[in-house]
């Protein structure tokens, strides 16, 4: 199942990058899955959560994205 992004309101102010890590989250997948996916950094991805948390109006991390 997918979840969709508004692009508007908060969710407006994420990057497109960040729209797909947080797609990629709600679909269930590790930040570990991602970063191969996307062919990056773990650390590259959990700063990009953390990130678009912090833009959405939720400063707290996932215990499972650390």
């Amino acid at each position: 199942m997918t979840y969709p992004v508004r692009d508007d309101d908060a969710a407006g102010q994420l990057t497109a990058a960040e729209r797909e890590i947080v797609r990629a989250l709600l679909s269930g997948k590790s930040n570990a899955e991602i970063a191969r996916e996307r062919g990056s950094a773990e650390r590259t991805v959990a700063n990009q959560v953390a990130s678009a948390y912090r833009k959405l109006g939720n400063p707290t991390v996932r215990p499972e994205s650390r």
